[in-house]
Protein backbone atom coordinates (compact mmCIF):
# COMPACT_ATOMS: atom_id res chain seq x y z
CA UNK A 1 0.00 0.00 0.00
CA UNK A 2 1.49 3.39 -0.99
CA UNK A 3 2.52 5.75 1.80
CA UNK A 4 -0.51 8.07 1.54
CA UNK A 5 -3.11 5.35 1.09
CA UNK A 6 -3.78 4.84 4.83
CA UNK A 7 -4.44 8.57 5.26
CA UNK A 8 -6.73 8.61 2.24
CA UNK A 9 -8.62 5.57 3.53
CA UNK A 10 -9.10 7.07 7.02
CA UNK A 11 -10.15 10.52 5.80
CA UNK A 12 -12.27 8.94 3.10
CA UNK A 13 -14.03 6.70 5.63
CA UNK A 14 -14.84 9.73 7.76
CA UNK A 15 -16.20 11.52 4.69
CA UNK A 16 -18.30 8.50 3.70
CA UNK A 17 -19.82 8.38 7.17
CA UNK A 18 -20.60 12.09 7.03
CA UNK A 19 -22.14 11.84 3.59
CA UNK A 20 -24.37 8.86 4.36
CA UNK A 21 -25.62 10.54 7.53
CA UNK A 22 -26.35 13.78 5.66
CA UNK A 23 -28.09 11.85 2.89
CA UNK A 24 -30.44 10.29 5.44
CA UNK A 25 -31.04 13.56 7.29
CA UNK A 26 -31.84 15.54 4.13
CA UNK A 27 -34.11 12.75 2.94
CA UNK A 28 -36.04 13.04 6.19
CA UNK A 29 -36.20 16.83 5.83
CA UNK A 30 -37.95 16.57 2.47
CA UNK A 31 -41.21 16.31 4.40
CA UNK A 32 -40.78 19.97 5.32
CA UNK A 33 -38.92 21.21 2.27
CA UNK A 34 -39.00 19.15 -0.91
CA UNK A 35 -35.97 20.91 -2.30
CA UNK A 36 -33.88 18.87 0.13
CA UNK A 37 -34.18 15.88 -2.18
CA UNK A 38 -31.41 17.57 -4.18
CA UNK A 39 -29.11 17.85 -1.17
CA UNK A 40 -29.87 14.24 -0.26
CA UNK A 41 -28.88 13.03 -3.74
CA UNK A 42 -25.79 15.27 -3.67
CA UNK A 43 -24.56 13.89 -0.34
CA UNK A 44 -25.42 10.30 -1.28
CA UNK A 45 -23.72 10.37 -4.68
CA UNK A 46 -20.53 11.92 -3.30
CA UNK A 47 -20.50 9.37 -0.48
CA UNK A 48 -20.59 6.45 -2.91
CA UNK A 49 -17.94 8.07 -5.11
CA UNK A 50 -15.67 8.44 -2.10
CA UNK A 51 -16.50 4.91 -0.97
CA UNK A 52 -15.40 3.65 -4.38
CA UNK A 53 -12.03 5.36 -3.96
CA UNK A 54 -11.62 3.97 -0.44
CA UNK A 55 -12.38 0.39 -1.56
CA UNK A 56 -9.85 0.57 -4.36
CA UNK A 57 -7.13 1.30 -1.82
CA UNK A 58 -7.93 -1.52 0.58
CA UNK A 59 -5.44 -4.45 0.31
CA UNK A 60 -8.17 -7.08 0.39
CA UNK A 61 -9.06 -8.91 -2.82
CA UNK A 62 -11.19 -6.98 -5.27
CA UNK A 63 -14.19 -5.52 -3.40
CA UNK A 64 -13.80 -2.41 -5.58
CA UNK A 65 -15.35 -3.94 -8.73
CA UNK A 66 -19.00 -3.14 -8.07
CA UNK A 67 -18.08 0.36 -6.90
CA UNK A 68 -16.64 1.20 -10.34
CA UNK A 69 -20.15 0.92 -11.79
CA UNK A 70 -21.36 3.40 -9.19
CA UNK A 71 -18.40 5.65 -9.96
CA UNK A 72 -19.18 5.84 -13.67
CA UNK A 73 -22.86 6.53 -13.11
CA UNK A 74 -22.78 8.77 -10.06
CA UNK A 75 -20.03 10.95 -11.44
CA UNK A 76 -22.77 12.72 -13.43
CA UNK A 77 -25.02 13.29 -10.39
CA UNK A 78 -23.51 15.89 -7.97
CA UNK A 79 -23.82 19.00 -10.16
CA UNK A 80 -27.34 18.08 -11.25
CA UNK A 81 -28.34 17.46 -7.62
CA UNK A 82 -27.19 20.93 -6.51
CA UNK A 83 -29.06 22.47 -9.43
CA UNK A 84 -32.19 20.52 -8.48
CA UNK A 85 -32.03 21.91 -4.95
CA UNK A 86 -31.66 25.55 -5.93
CA UNK A 87 -34.20 25.25 -8.75
CA UNK A 88 -36.92 23.82 -6.51
CA UNK A 89 -35.98 26.13 -3.64
CA UNK A 90 -36.32 29.28 -5.72
CA UNK A 91 -38.89 28.31 -8.33
CA UNK A 92 -41.61 30.90 -8.54
CA UNK A 93 -39.35 33.31 -6.66
CA UNK A 94 -41.52 36.23 -7.68
CA UNK A 95 -44.42 36.03 -5.29
CA UNK A 96 -42.68 33.30 -3.30
CA UNK A 97 -43.76 34.96 -0.09
CA UNK A 98 -47.25 33.71 -0.70
CA UNK A 99 -46.23 30.09 -1.33
CA UNK A 100 -44.97 27.53 1.12
CA UNK A 101 -41.81 25.79 -0.07
CA UNK A 102 -43.32 22.53 1.12
CA UNK A 103 -46.13 23.00 -1.42
CA UNK A 104 -43.75 23.44 -4.33
CA UNK A 105 -43.63 20.18 -6.30
CA UNK A 106 -40.45 18.59 -7.58
CA UNK A 107 -41.45 18.57 -11.22
CA UNK A 108 -40.80 15.34 -13.12
CA UNK A 109 -39.10 17.21 -15.95
CA UNK A 110 -36.19 17.85 -13.59
CA UNK A 111 -35.45 14.11 -13.74
CA UNK A 112 -34.01 14.67 -17.21
CA UNK A 113 -30.89 16.03 -15.53
CA UNK A 114 -30.23 12.57 -14.06
CA UNK A 115 -30.65 10.53 -17.24
CA UNK A 116 -26.87 10.11 -17.77
CA UNK A 117 -26.60 8.71 -14.22
CA UNK A 118 -29.44 6.27 -14.79
CA UNK A 119 -28.04 5.21 -18.16
CA UNK A 120 -24.54 4.59 -16.81
CA UNK A 121 -25.78 2.65 -13.79
CA UNK A 122 -27.94 0.47 -16.04
CA UNK A 123 -25.30 -0.06 -18.73
CA UNK A 124 -22.21 -0.80 -16.64
CA UNK A 125 -23.20 -4.33 -15.49
CA UNK A 126 -23.82 -5.27 -19.12
CA UNK A 127 -20.29 -4.43 -20.26
CA UNK A 128 -17.42 -6.96 -20.32
CA UNK A 129 -15.43 -7.07 -17.10
CA UNK A 130 -12.47 -5.33 -18.65
CA UNK A 131 -14.59 -2.38 -19.78
CA UNK A 132 -16.23 -1.68 -16.46
CA UNK A 133 -15.27 1.49 -14.69
CA UNK A 134 -12.69 4.23 -15.06
CA UNK A 135 -10.44 2.86 -12.34
CA UNK A 136 -8.60 -0.44 -12.74
CA UNK A 137 -7.14 -1.74 -9.46
CA UNK A 138 -3.50 -1.17 -10.30
CA UNK A 139 -3.01 2.00 -12.33
CA UNK A 140 -5.19 4.59 -13.96
CA UNK A 141 -4.27 3.72 -17.50
CA UNK A 142 -7.09 5.65 -19.15
CA UNK A 143 -7.99 4.83 -22.71
CA UNK A 144 -9.29 7.54 -25.05
CA UNK A 145 -12.96 6.54 -24.52
CA UNK A 146 -12.45 6.55 -20.75
CA UNK A 147 -10.79 9.97 -20.87
CA UNK A 148 -13.57 11.31 -23.09
CA UNK A 149 -16.17 9.99 -20.66
CA UNK A 150 -14.37 11.62 -17.75
CA UNK A 151 -14.20 14.98 -19.52
CA UNK A 152 -17.88 14.79 -20.47
CA UNK A 153 -18.78 14.11 -16.84
CA UNK A 154 -16.63 17.05 -15.74
CA UNK A 155 -18.26 19.42 -18.24
CA UNK A 156 -21.69 18.09 -17.28
CA UNK A 157 -21.11 18.94 -13.63
CA UNK A 158 -19.58 22.32 -14.43
CA UNK A 159 -22.61 23.17 -16.57
CA UNK A 160 -25.00 22.47 -13.73
CA UNK A 161 -22.82 24.37 -11.27
CA UNK A 162 -23.01 27.37 -13.63
CA UNK A 163 -26.79 26.97 -13.86
CA UNK A 164 -26.93 26.87 -10.05
CA UNK A 165 -24.95 30.10 -9.84
CA UNK A 166 -27.37 31.70 -12.32
CA UNK A 167 -30.42 30.55 -10.32
CA UNK A 168 -28.88 31.90 -7.12
CA UNK A 169 -28.18 35.27 -8.77
CA UNK A 170 -31.72 35.42 -10.13
CA UNK A 171 -33.12 34.78 -6.68
CA UNK A 172 -31.02 37.53 -5.11
CA UNK A 173 -32.22 40.01 -7.72
CA UNK A 174 -35.84 38.96 -7.27
CA UNK A 175 -36.05 38.75 -3.49
CA UNK A 176 -35.78 42.54 -3.03
CA UNK A 177 -39.18 42.76 -4.71
CA UNK A 178 -40.82 40.37 -2.21
CA UNK A 179 -39.03 40.67 1.11
CA UNK A 180 -37.97 43.47 3.45
CA UNK A 181 -35.54 41.21 5.31
CA UNK A 182 -33.11 39.35 3.05
CA UNK A 183 -30.45 38.40 5.60
CA UNK A 184 -31.57 34.78 5.98
CA UNK A 185 -32.67 34.43 2.37
CA UNK A 186 -29.58 35.43 0.39
CA UNK A 187 -28.34 31.80 0.12
CA UNK A 188 -24.75 32.78 0.91
CA UNK A 189 -24.20 29.34 2.43
CA UNK A 190 -25.24 27.71 -0.84
CA UNK A 191 -22.69 29.82 -2.72
CA UNK A 192 -20.04 28.45 -0.35
CA UNK A 193 -21.16 24.88 -1.10
CA UNK A 194 -21.03 25.63 -4.85
CA UNK A 195 -17.49 26.96 -4.49
CA UNK A 196 -16.38 23.87 -2.58
CA UNK A 197 -18.00 21.65 -5.21
CA UNK A 198 -16.03 23.44 -7.95
CA UNK A 199 -12.79 22.96 -6.00
CA UNK A 200 -13.64 19.29 -5.51
CA UNK A 201 -14.18 18.77 -9.25
CA UNK A 202 -10.83 20.38 -10.01
CA UNK A 203 -8.98 18.22 -7.48
CA UNK A 204 -10.72 15.08 -8.69
CA UNK A 205 -9.72 15.82 -12.28
CA UNK A 206 -6.17 16.59 -11.15
CA UNK A 207 -5.97 13.28 -9.34
CA UNK A 208 -7.11 11.31 -12.36
CA UNK A 209 -4.95 13.13 -14.88
CA UNK A 210 -1.75 13.09 -12.82
CA UNK A 211 -2.29 9.79 -10.98
CA UNK A 212 -1.19 11.71 -7.87
CA UNK A 213 -1.78 10.36 -4.38
CA UNK A 214 -1.34 13.92 -3.06
CA UNK A 215 -4.20 15.11 -5.26
CA UNK A 216 -6.30 12.16 -4.08
CA UNK A 217 -5.59 13.10 -0.47
CA UNK A 218 -6.55 16.71 -1.16
CA UNK A 219 -9.75 15.47 -2.83
CA UNK A 220 -10.65 13.39 0.22
CA UNK A 221 -9.98 16.34 2.53
CA UNK A 222 -11.95 18.69 0.25
CA UNK A 223 -14.90 16.30 0.17
CA UNK A 224 -14.87 15.98 3.96
CA UNK A 225 -14.85 19.79 4.27
CA UNK A 226 -17.66 19.92 1.72
CA UNK A 227 -19.76 17.60 3.87
CA UNK A 228 -18.97 19.67 6.97
CA UNK A 229 -20.17 22.87 5.26
CA UNK A 230 -23.23 21.11 3.90
CA UNK A 231 -24.13 19.83 7.36
CA UNK A 232 -23.37 23.10 9.13
CA UNK A 233 -25.41 25.31 6.80
CA UNK A 234 -27.77 22.97 5.00
CA UNK A 235 -29.28 21.40 8.11
CA UNK A 236 -29.90 24.87 9.57
CA UNK A 237 -31.45 26.30 6.41
CA UNK A 238 -34.67 28.24 6.71
CA UNK A 239 -37.49 28.57 4.25
CA UNK A 240 -37.05 31.32 1.69
CA UNK A 241 -40.73 32.12 1.92
CA UNK A 242 -42.70 33.28 4.91
CA UNK A 243 -46.26 32.13 5.53
CA UNK A 244 -48.65 34.89 4.48
CA UNK A 245 -50.04 36.59 7.58
CA UNK A 246 -52.44 39.49 7.53
CA UNK A 247 -51.19 42.48 9.50
CA UNK A 248 -53.36 44.62 11.68
CA UNK A 249 -54.67 47.70 9.90
CA UNK A 250 -56.98 50.49 10.92
CA UNK A 251 -58.26 51.29 7.48
CA UNK A 252 -57.18 49.23 4.43
CA UNK A 253 -56.85 50.85 1.05
CA UNK A 254 -60.31 50.82 -0.54
CA UNK A 255 -60.80 48.42 -3.41
CA UNK A 256 -62.69 51.09 -5.35
CA UNK A 257 -60.62 54.24 -5.45
CA UNK A 258 -62.26 57.51 -4.52
CA UNK A 259 -61.94 60.58 -6.66
CA UNK A 260 -58.47 62.10 -6.58
CA UNK A 261 -59.59 65.16 -4.63
CA UNK A 262 -61.03 63.05 -1.81
CA UNK A 263 -57.73 61.40 -0.83
CA UNK A 264 -56.88 62.04 2.81
CA UNK A 265 -53.90 64.26 3.49
CA UNK A 266 -53.00 62.99 6.95
CA UNK A 267 -49.33 62.20 6.23
CA UNK A 268 -47.14 64.04 8.73
CA UNK A 269 -45.25 66.91 7.20
CA UNK A 270 -41.95 66.03 8.79
CA UNK A 271 -40.47 64.04 5.86
CA UNK A 272 -42.77 62.65 3.20
CA UNK A 273 -40.20 62.25 0.45
CA UNK A 274 -40.12 58.50 1.02
CA UNK A 275 -43.88 58.28 0.61
CA UNK A 276 -44.55 60.72 -2.19
CA UNK A 277 -45.59 59.24 -5.54
CA UNK A 278 -43.41 59.94 -8.54
CA UNK A 279 -44.86 61.25 -11.76
CA UNK A 280 -44.99 58.42 -14.29
CA UNK A 281 -44.13 59.04 -17.89
CA UNK A 282 -44.58 56.68 -20.80
CA UNK A 283 -40.86 56.81 -21.48
CA UNK A 284 -39.81 55.85 -17.95
CA UNK A 285 -42.43 53.25 -17.04
CA UNK A 286 -41.30 49.65 -17.65
CA UNK A 287 -44.44 48.68 -19.55
CA UNK A 288 -43.43 45.10 -20.41
CA UNK A 289 -43.43 43.78 -16.84
CA UNK A 290 -46.87 45.23 -16.07
CA UNK A 291 -48.34 45.15 -19.55
CA UNK A 292 -51.36 43.09 -18.41
CA UNK A 293 -52.00 45.07 -15.24
CA UNK A 294 -55.38 46.71 -14.76
CA UNK A 295 -53.89 49.74 -12.95
CA UNK A 296 -53.68 52.97 -14.92
CA UNK A 297 -51.07 55.66 -14.26
CA UNK A 298 -53.57 57.75 -12.32
CA UNK A 299 -54.56 54.78 -10.18
CA UNK A 300 -50.91 54.02 -9.47
CA UNK A 301 -50.38 57.60 -8.30
CA UNK A 302 -53.46 57.48 -6.05
CA UNK A 303 -52.55 54.06 -4.61
CA UNK A 304 -49.03 55.34 -3.96
CA UNK A 305 -50.36 58.17 -1.83
CA UNK A 306 -52.85 55.91 -0.05
CA UNK A 307 -50.09 53.39 0.62
CA UNK A 308 -47.94 56.13 2.13
CA UNK A 309 -50.80 57.18 4.39
CA UNK A 310 -51.36 53.56 5.48
CA UNK A 311 -47.67 53.01 6.21
CA UNK A 312 -47.55 56.19 8.30
CA UNK A 313 -50.74 55.37 10.16
CA UNK A 314 -50.27 51.63 10.82
CA UNK A 315 -46.47 51.45 10.63
CA UNK A 316 -46.42 48.07 8.91
CA UNK A 317 -42.66 48.48 8.41
CA UNK A 318 -42.11 47.78 12.12
CA UNK A 319 -42.76 44.10 11.31
CA UNK A 320 -39.18 42.83 10.96
CA UNK A 321 -40.02 40.12 8.41
CA UNK A 322 -42.63 42.04 6.43
CA UNK A 323 -43.25 40.55 2.98
CA UNK A 324 -44.93 41.86 -0.12
CA UNK A 325 -47.72 39.31 0.23
CA UNK A 326 -48.40 40.28 3.85
CA UNK A 327 -48.54 43.99 3.07
CA UNK A 328 -50.67 43.45 -0.02
CA UNK A 329 -53.18 41.43 1.99
CA UNK A 330 -53.36 44.13 4.64
CA UNK A 331 -54.01 46.99 2.20
CA UNK A 332 -56.48 45.03 0.04
CA UNK A 333 -54.27 44.81 -3.05
CA UNK A 334 -52.84 41.83 -4.89
CA UNK A 335 -49.05 41.33 -4.60
CA UNK A 336 -48.72 42.16 -8.29
CA UNK A 337 -50.65 45.41 -7.91
CA UNK A 338 -48.67 46.43 -4.84
CA UNK A 339 -45.42 45.63 -6.62
CA UNK A 340 -46.53 47.84 -9.51
CA UNK A 341 -47.44 50.69 -7.16
CA UNK A 342 -44.04 50.54 -5.42
CA UNK A 343 -41.96 50.00 -8.58
CA UNK A 344 -43.71 52.54 -10.81
CA UNK A 345 -45.43 54.89 -8.40
CA UNK A 346 -42.60 55.20 -5.87
CA UNK A 347 -39.71 54.20 -8.16
CA UNK A 348 -38.35 51.74 -5.63
CA UNK A 349 -38.14 48.06 -4.82
CA UNK A 350 -40.16 46.65 -1.92
CA UNK A 351 -36.95 46.05 0.05
CA UNK A 352 -35.66 49.61 -0.41
CA UNK A 353 -39.05 51.19 0.22
CA UNK A 354 -39.70 49.42 3.53
CA UNK A 355 -36.16 49.81 4.83
CA UNK A 356 -36.12 53.50 3.95
CA UNK A 357 -39.17 53.94 6.18
CA UNK A 358 -37.43 51.97 8.92
CA UNK A 359 -34.36 54.18 8.62
CA UNK A 360 -36.50 57.31 8.91
CA UNK A 361 -38.23 55.90 11.99
CA UNK A 362 -34.84 55.14 13.54
CA UNK A 363 -33.57 58.63 12.76
CA UNK A 364 -36.64 60.13 14.45
CA UNK A 365 -35.96 58.09 17.59
CA UNK A 366 -32.25 58.93 17.57
CA UNK A 367 -33.09 62.64 17.49
CA UNK A 368 -35.70 62.38 20.24
CA UNK A 369 -34.31 62.78 23.80
CA UNK A 370 -37.13 60.54 25.02
CA UNK A 371 -35.23 57.57 23.52
CA UNK A 372 -31.85 58.40 25.07
CA UNK A 373 -32.17 55.46 27.46
CA UNK A 374 -32.23 53.06 24.49
CA UNK A 375 -29.10 51.95 22.68
CA UNK A 376 -28.73 52.43 18.95
CA UNK A 377 -29.23 48.72 18.26
CA UNK A 378 -32.36 48.66 20.44
CA UNK A 379 -33.78 51.49 18.36
CA UNK A 380 -32.82 49.64 15.19
CA UNK A 381 -34.70 46.49 16.19
CA UNK A 382 -37.68 48.53 17.41
CA UNK A 383 -37.76 50.25 14.01
CA UNK A 384 -38.15 46.94 12.17
CA UNK A 385 -34.58 46.03 11.27
CA UNK A 386 -33.59 42.41 11.84
CA UNK A 387 -29.81 42.81 11.89
CA UNK A 388 -27.26 45.42 12.89
CA UNK A 389 -25.36 45.17 9.60
CA UNK A 390 -28.45 45.88 7.49
CA UNK A 391 -29.43 48.77 9.77
CA UNK A 392 -26.00 50.41 9.55
CA UNK A 393 -25.85 49.99 5.78
CA UNK A 394 -29.35 51.33 5.07
CA UNK A 395 -29.09 54.18 7.59
CA UNK A 396 -25.76 55.39 6.27
CA UNK A 397 -27.04 55.24 2.68
CA UNK A 398 -29.94 57.55 3.53
CA UNK A 399 -28.37 59.88 6.10
CA UNK A 400 -24.68 59.73 5.09
CA UNK A 401 -23.71 59.09 8.70
CA UNK A 402 -23.41 56.01 10.86
CA UNK A 403 -26.27 55.83 13.41
CA UNK A 404 -23.95 56.39 16.38
CA UNK A 405 -22.38 59.40 14.69
CA UNK A 406 -25.85 60.67 13.81
CA UNK A 407 -26.83 60.69 17.49
CA UNK A 408 -23.53 62.30 18.52
CA UNK A 409 -24.07 65.05 15.96
CA UNK A 410 -27.43 65.80 17.58
CA UNK A 411 -25.81 66.00 21.00
CA UNK A 412 -23.11 68.32 19.67
CA UNK A 413 -25.66 70.63 18.07
CA UNK A 414 -27.69 70.77 21.29
CA UNK A 415 -24.69 71.38 23.55
CA UNK A 416 -24.77 74.80 25.27
CA UNK A 417 -22.36 77.35 23.88
CA UNK A 418 -20.05 79.53 26.02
Amino acid sequence: MPALDPAIVVIGAVGVGQGILLCALFAQMTRHNRANVGLSVYAGSLSLLLLSDVFRRLPVGQPWEWTTWAFDGLLFAPGAALWLYIRVMTQGSRGAASMSVRAQPVQWRYAIAFLPTVFMLAAMPLLPDGDRGLAPPSARDLSLPDLLQLLIALLYNLTFLALSVRETSRWRRAMVQDFSNTDRRNLLWFSIVLGLAAVLLFLWLLGWMLDSAVADLMSAVSLTVNFMALGLFGLAQSSLASPPRRLRTKDPIPTELAAPDSISDDVPAEDTSLLAPVAISAASAPSVKYAKSALSDSQIAQYSELLGNAMQRDKFFLESDLTLAQLASSVALTPHQLSQVINLGLKSSFYDYVNALRAREASRCLLDPAYDSQTVIEIAFASGFASKSTFNSVFKRHFLLAPTEYRKRRDANNAPTG
